[in-house]
């Protein structure tokens, strides 16, 4: 591919160039030059993203035509001695640890954008890395039609802060600004309270994901009457370590899961995803790091417990 390097714009890494990852480029690649982390040798990046001016189910009902963006981004090997400035963590979670850790230590200047499902890694790499690591969440999503194009599913909204609130860097605050002036790819915005977002994420996930995963069944199947107690089992759990933890939790655990199932009823779960096509899951991010804060404090599990084996025995059976 031939370089389309602009000396005058700042560099962007994209740790991670799947699914979320181009969305990343599609909202930035105007404004900065973007770069796919190759992590591996054979990685083939994807070179156009559909997208609806509207929802998805809105363009679909209302027969709009899809627009189609060319993705200008290109493996950040193909340039010697790169300079990155911002790196956005997009990969799983098992990944972004070290990754993360080893790019911002070579490039002592950049700040990086976790995006990844789960937490542990979070709070690892601010602890390493203070100021320079911001923790994000996104209900933004894209699927992969073919090899090289990836198609978005859903216009949401990104959110990103600090872990404790405290000003943006001012390279974050021009993010956020270019980002509300063109197409919104990823409709971001700035959280003070992006602990809270992540912990509602994982509730969700702490439910949503081992089931369907396990069931091998699309999100909407976890309200079947079969599930009610075990819905009912990991909300609680995960609402009392939230408490623990100075987390505020929705004010019914219950009916804010069973909100997203209904809302992406259609949809399946990557671990669900993982797991059918014999992959490492994410489940050590999710239950697994529910299990080490309520090992911390002597709290007992039996719900999320049982579903973390079970996925565990699940993907080893299968694999």
């Amino acid at each position: 591919m031939t370089s389309i390097l602009n000396k005058s714009r700042l560099n962007m890494l994209i740790v991670g160039p799947g699914a979320i990852g181009s969305l990343v480029c599609a909202q930035f690649q105007e404004h900065y030059n973007c770069y796919a982390y190759a992590h591996r040798p054979d990685l083939e990046l994807a070179e156009q993203l559909i997208n609806h001016s509207d929802s998805p189910a809105e363009a679909k009902q209302q027969s709009l035509q899809p627009s189609l963006t060319t993705l200008k981004w290109q493996a950040h090997t193909s340039i010697p001695n790169l300079s990155i400035d911002i790196i956005w963590v997009c990969c799983k979670a098992f990944h972004s640890h070290r990754m993360t850790q080893q790019l911002l230590q070579q490039h002592p200047k950049a700040i990086a954008i976790l995006l990844h499902n789960g937490m542990g890694p979070q709070q690892a790499l601010s602890d390493e890395f203070a100021e320079r690591v911001l923790w994000g969440a996104t209900t933004c999503g894209a699927v992969k039609q073919s090899s090289h194009v990836f198609c978005q599913t859903a216009l949401g909204q990104t959110q990103i802060g600090y872990p404790t609130p405290q000003p943006l860097p001012t390279l974050v605050k021009q993010l956020i600004d270019d980002c509300s002036q063109t197409t919104p790819f990823l409709g971001l915005t700035a959280n003070p309270n992006i602990q809270q977002v992540l912990w509602h994420k994982l509730l969700a996930n702490s439910v949503i994901n081992p089931i369907t995963a396990y069931a091998q069944c699309n999100n909407g199947d976890v309200l079947a009457p079969e599930f009610t107690a075990d819905v009912a089992g990991i909300c609680q759990e995960v609402t009392h370590l939230m408490r623990q933890q100075d987390i505020k939790p929705p004010a019914d655990a219950v009916a804010f899961v069973r909100s997203l199932a209904q809302l992406t009823a259609n949809n399946r779960s990557s671990m669900a995803e993982d797991v059918r096509q014999a992959r490492k899951t994410e489940i050590d991010f999710i239950l697994g790091f529910l299990l080490e804060q309520a090992r911390q404090t002597g709290f007992a599990t039996p719900f999320i417990s049982r579903w973390y084996q079970r996925i565990i025995q699940h993907s080893q059976t299968d694999a």
